[in-house]
């Protein structure tokens, strides 16, 4: 097993990015937040940052990137502007294809944002394969709870120089 400190660093963020993205803004007009509505339905755009704060690769096979290794990570997240913690995003990912270095690899991933306070502990669940190379990787939101228990679209995670996860959700949230 081995420990990075920048763990996503080779995987560029993916997970964290992913699972600390979920959560942008998520309250009214702050944050980021738009609603707006589409055939009915009850749309929901916004974009949370997620600085990389716990992140642990454990290798599990072969020396180096191979199938099974699993990366896990954790932290807060905040509105677009940092000034204001929204709640956690916790995830993980296993590596799911390592072809060498002339293909890229690629990992299967989930991660679930937690908001605190005016959201009363909702979650946005997110999965996908992202791959390790790519400069930002696009999840299905698949559900969530409390607010977002029917939440559907996608989560799109950027990942900053910086070590930043800058997420972006597109959120169908009709009840």
């Amino acid at each position: 097993m081995s420990t990075h400190s920048i763990g996503l660093l080779p995987l560029r963020g993916l997970m964290w990015g992913l699972a600390l993205g979920l959560l942008a803004g998520c309250g009214g007009a702050e944050g980021g937040q738009e609603k707006e509505q589409k055939k009915g339905q009850q749309a929901d755009t916004f974009t949370i940052v997620a600085p990389r704060d716990v992140e642990e690769q454990i290798d599990l096979g072969e020396g180096g990137a191979s199938v099974g290794d699993v990366y896990v990570f954790s932290g807060p997240i905040y509105d677009e502007s940092q000034e204001r913690e929204l709640g956690r995003i916790d995830g993980q990912c296993t590596t799911t294809s390592s072809p060498g270095p002339s293909a890229e690899a690629r990992r299967l991933c989930i991660a679930n944002a937690t908001f605190t306070e005016e959201h009363e502990g909702a979650e946005i669940d997110a999965q996908g394969v992202g791959r390790i190379e790519a400069e930002d990787v696009v999840f299905a939101v698949t559900g969530g709870t409390g607010e977002y228990r029917n939440a559907r679209g996608q989560a799109t995670f950027e990942f900053r120089p910086n070590g930043d996860v800058v997420i972006s959700y597109e959120l169908d949230t009709a009840q």
